[in-house]
């Protein structure tokens, strides 16, 4: 990956939807450093949810993981809660 000792990603309070977070999921695959993603109030729905948790299994160094206001539903919940045990190091959610 391009950024592969990326450890912290800030995105949040932009509007980047359900395709940005998905744009962004994929990106991240490659990113086993990452440690703190964020993506406060970005309008990512459900779908994006969906698209970040699946993410989750390939980052285990996740220590904070920050989705709020952003409308995730159950599904999206659902999809998170099911991933995060693979984050081992996680701390603040």
């Amino acid at each position: 990956a391009v950024c592969s000792s990326l450890c912290h990603l800030d995105l949040s309070s932009n509007s980047i939807g359900p395709d940005g977070a998905r744009a962004i999921a994929t990106a991240l695959k490659g990113i086993p450093a990452l440690k703190q993603l964020h993506l406060e109030h970005c309008c990512i729905s459900s779908s994006g949810a969906i698209a970040i948790a699946g993410i989750l299994p390939h980052c285990a160094a996740v220590t904070h993981l920050n989705l709020r206001r952003n409308g995730i539903g159950d599904k999206g919940a659902i999809a998170v809660a099911r991933n995060i045990a693979f984050c081992r190091a996680l701390v603040h959610l």
